[in-house]
């Protein structure tokens, strides 16, 4: 499927599903699969980071805070408001078997999922400065679950 306006990213007339047109007529992306908010090291609230990137063009965000799914309901309300669709996702840090750092992200997640809360101390939660405070590893984490 050719993903530019006028090219077949447009739902047909009756269509239930509305797809955001994700390049523009130049070639640019209209989209954002990687953006963080307050919620992990980003600069602003979820509601201002999908502000932002509407009024940059964006149509199609992720927010993909480190190991938090808080700010997804914030920033897809947002979206409602500014014309952006937000998939609602993750960036879950783990460390390998020999202490290298990972960051997989998770697309479509339920983030209202109770099993996606970690339990206290694992979450980054807002930095109160503008350096973020390290977050306890995945090791970490597993051992107070």
């Amino acid at each position: 499927m050719d993903l530019r306006a006028g090219h077949g990213a447009t739902p047909a007339a009756g269509s239930r599903h509305h797809r955001p047109v994700l390049i523009d007529d130049e070639g640019a992306p209209r989209f954002d699969l990687q953006s963080h908010s307050m919620r992990s090291d980003g600069a602003l609230e979820p509601a201002a980071v999908v502000a932002a990137a509407g009024a940059a063009g964006v149509r199609l965000l992720a927010l993909t805070d480190h190991d938090t799914v808080d700010g997804v309901g914030e920033a897809i309300a947002a979206g409602a408001e500014h014309g952006v669709t937000v998939i609602p996702a993750v960036e879950i840090s783990t460390v390998d078997e020999l202490g290298e750092d990972f960051h997989v992200l998770g697309y479509c997640v339920d983030h209202t999922d109770a099993g996606l809360a970690a339990p206290p101390g694992c979450r980054s939660g807002a930095p109160t400065s503008p350096t973020p405070p390290s977050r306890p590893t995945a090791s970490a984490c597993a051992k107070t679950a």
